[in-house]
């Protein structure tokens, strides 16, 4: 009976040994190689460690020191039809202007200047004295035999503000004039005028027309 004992105990012993032995030799450093797991791709949202960063808002951008900040939106670019909100002054100006000239620019050579007399009250006195002064002169050189010459002004569009402040303003008015000599045919044509108002006592007058 001890004899067996013996026996299997020394083939327990002896099959033990050769199992060790096997795991030393087998991994080559004595250490049991671990088994290797699947390779999994980091997805767009995780960092080369396999730690998940959080995905930035489309709308937002890191700042320098980490936190996230408002991307700047664009600036928008004005459009060339975009019109500007007018005062109150300035939408006198404006109205005053479209009156002055289709009045001041609709005329005859045979209507004795009313063009004139009609917008002086719309004129500062240095003007007006200024125009009295050229309707004579004109008056001096006119030919009675000449043939008679009609021109209609109308104002395209609305005036624009090149200066605006309480002492003055400064604006440009697109124009239309058709002008007919004689029996000849009306021929049409494209202008502007600038006009300047100066501010007296609170009412801007016009002081200096320039023909463009």
């Amino acid at each position: 009976m001890n004899r067996l004992f013996a026996t299997i105990l020394v083939i327990l012993l002896a099959g033990g040994t050769i199992y060790a032995l096997y795991l030393y030799f087998g991994t080559g450093d004595g250490e049991v190689a671990p088994t290797p797991s699947p390779s999994v791709r980091a997805s767009p949202t995780e960092n080369p460690f396999g730690v998940a960063t959080p995905t930035p808002s489309p709308s937002r951008t890191p700042s320098d020191d980490g936190a996230e900040s408002p991307t700047p939106s664009p600036t928008p670019t004005p459009s060339p039809t975009t019109t500007a909100i007018l005062s109150p002054e300035q939408v006198k100006i404006s109205e005053t202007a479209k009156i002055f000239l289709e009045t001041y620019a609709t005329y005859s050579n045979r209507d004795d200047f009313g063009n004139f007399r009609d917008t002086m009250e719309k004129m500062t006195k240095r003007l007006a004295i200024e125009q009295e002064a050229y309707s004579a002169l004109i008056a001096e050189k006119q030919d009675p035999d000449a043939p008679i010459v009609t021109v209609q002004t109308v104002v395209e569009g609305d005036p624009v503000f090149l200066e605006f402040t309480a002492l003055f303003a400064k604006v440009l008015v697109p124009l239309v004039e058709t002008r007919t000599i004689g029996e000849g045919a009306a021929v049409m044509s494209n202008r502007s005028a600038t006009l300047t108002f100066v501010n007296v006592q609170g009412t801007y007058l016009v002081d200096v027309i320039q023909w463009n």
